[in-house]
């Protein structure tokens, strides 16, 4: 036990406090609606009392040398279906160990089976309301006769609860929740209730948390409590963990959440019961795990790569001029005004706003007109006056 503990302990240092762990990209509270495909439980407790509260809520310690310890591993797995449902199952193992000054009673078994379902009423930013209801069917059987320490109630259980969170922007997350507990073998049903809050950061949180039950429906053994006691100061040391008439406890609970990467947390509480009657007083710990199989694919904004400058294409095409054409015809070129022209009859009446020139003429001077904006000109060469 010493050596699990330090490992988680040093496993813990090395993650959080010296950054090794991934960095944190969602943070689910064990209290809270998960929206994930799959996720897996682990939770692990660890009780030891020696003193009971009284019927009238007065706390007496046990006889000299007497005292009980119990502990227990509930695995369980959740799959959620849609945006909204989701299905609970696992089971419970139970180790208890009963000392009464001269003899020691141990045992330990699957004690339980639990099935449940989650649905998800409200959700909005801050604030999400759902139910969940949980049943948890009893293998143990309670021998009235026998001599076998007991590791549960030993009853069937049903247990609807419903559930307000509220997470605040600023990293400050509550819960308030609210249910019973109807339990078989004539045991007294219970109301449960808990409130809490928890500062959270990007890879660690803590909170505090009030957590109780009352009895609101009373045993139906009520009238004779010695049916029930006589076995627990046998068996049981005489303390009232388990099969006690109409009990009642409040109590306060502390705890540090981890995030040990993007799909794993781990939760480290510590409890104790603060008032009650017909139970039990004592301290407990405990440690959660909690792992998260998400299949779905991450959706990432695609980066913005740097603009590209585009270089002009290369021009292929390329004018054949080999083709044994001579390429002067198709030079422009300016005409000389004092050798080619020579106002005809001296009237700009004779001037033509569109012509063509003399085939002959461009042959001989190797010459071809431009185009210009304008008029166009007929140019023809003067002739020498004898």
């Amino acid at each position: 036990m010493k050596i699990l503990l330090f490992t988680v302990a040093i496993h813990l240092v090395l993650n959080v406090f010296l950054g090794l762990a991934q960095p944190a990209f969602a943070y689910d509270s064990y209290q809270s609606f998960r929206a994930r495909p799959i996720s897996l439980n682990v939770n692990f407790e660890y009780f030891k009392t020696d003193a009971n509260y009284n019927a009238d809520g007065g706390k007496a310690n046990l006889l000299p040398g007497h005292s009980l310890q119990n502990m227990s591993l509930n695995p369980s797995a959740r799959w959620q279906f849609g945006s909204s449902l989701a299905f609970l199952g696992g089971f419970n193992y139970g180790n208890t160990e009963s000392i009464d000054g001269s003899f020691s009673r141990k045992s330990g078994l699957i004690n339980r089976i639990d099935l449940g379902a989650e649905y998800l009423f409200l959700s909005d930013v801050w604030m999400k309301l759902f139910t969940r209801i949980s049943y948890g069917y009893a293998l143990e059987k309670i021998d009235f006769a026998g001599d076998t320490v007991l590791t549960s109630n030993g009853a069937s259980e049903i247990r609807p609860e419903i559930i307000l969170n509220l997470d605040f922007e600023d990293g400050l997350y509550t819960f308030l929740k609210g249910g019973f507990n109807i339990r078989g073998e004539g045991l007294s049903t219970l109301a449960t209730y808990g409130a809490g809050a928890e500062l959270r950061f990007s890879r660690f949180g803590f909170g505090a948390s009030v957590l109780g039950q009352l009895t609101v429906k009373e045993d139906e053994n009520s009238q004779r409590s010695s049916y029930r006691d006589n076995l627990n100061n046998r068996v049981d040391a005489g303390s009232k963990i388990f099969n006690a008439i109409n009990p009642n406890s409040h109590g306060i609970e502390l705890n540090l959440n981890f995030l040990l990467s993007r799909q794993s947390q781990i939760k480290i509480y510590s409890g104790s019961t603060l008032l009650g009657s017909n139970a039990a007083a004592g301290v407990y710990i405990g440690t959660n795990f909690n792992w998260v199989f998400d299949f779905m694919p991450s959706i990432s904004a695609p980066s913005k790569k740097a603009p590209v400058r585009r270089e002009a294409p290369e021009i292929l095409f390329k004018e054949k001029t080999d083709d044994g054409v001579n390429q002067d015809y198709f030079k422009p070129v300016t005409p000389l005004a004092p050798e080619y022209i020579q106002q005809i009859e001296g009237s700009q009446k004779n001037l033509q706003k569109t012509t063509e020139p003399d085939p002959d003429e461009m042959i001989q001077t190797k010459k071809v007109p431009t185009k210009t904006k304008g008029y166009k000109i007929k140019l023809r060469k003067a002739k020498k006056k004898s």
